[in-house]
């Protein structure tokens, strides 16, 4: 994946670091403790439609990352510690897709390494049959012609 992997066009950003940027200015609130739908699309980084925007906030609530509440008829979005945490321990979504990438990259080079291993040894073990059952042919002609 290397660095082509993370788009830095922001209007082609990828959906994930949509989320992370959404995640991140939340979080960042403080007073008040929330961001309000119409905030949030006013500050981020990107030109966000309507439609995507409320897909991005629905996906963080379900989740777990973000709560939201209607207390004055606007709807309010509240960080939750599992976001807080999620950002602080993984890094955030773009960084879990990597570490997930990576993952499964591993576990294919194990994967062919192991067939490879699997494949020498069932190659020596027969190359080591064959060598012991020439030997042991060599005895017996050794001991029914001594002078061979």
């Amino acid at each position: 994946m290397g660095a082509n992997f993370i788009e830095t066009d922001l209007k082609n950003i990828l959906p994930f670091k949509k989320l992370d940027v959404t995640l991140e200015y939340i979080l960042s609130a403080e007073k008040p403790p929330f961001r309000t739908f119409t905030e949030i699309q006013k500050e981020i980084n990107w030109e966000a439609s309507t439609k995507e925007l409320a897909e991005l906030l629905y996906k963080l609530e379900k989740d777990g990352y973000i709560r939201t509440d209607i207390p004055a008829g606007t709807k309010n979005y509240w960080s939750t510690f599992e976001g807080r945490f999620f950002m602080a321990e993984t890094g955030g979504y773009l960084n879990q897709i990597q570490i997930d990438y990576n993952k499964r990259l591993n576990a294919d080079r194990n994967e062919n390494r192991k067939w490879s291993n699997d494949y020498w040894l069932v190659r020596g073990t027969w190359a080591a049959g064959i060598a012991g059952g020439l030997l042991f042919l060599m005895e017996i002609v050794k001991f029914f012609f001594p002078r061979c």
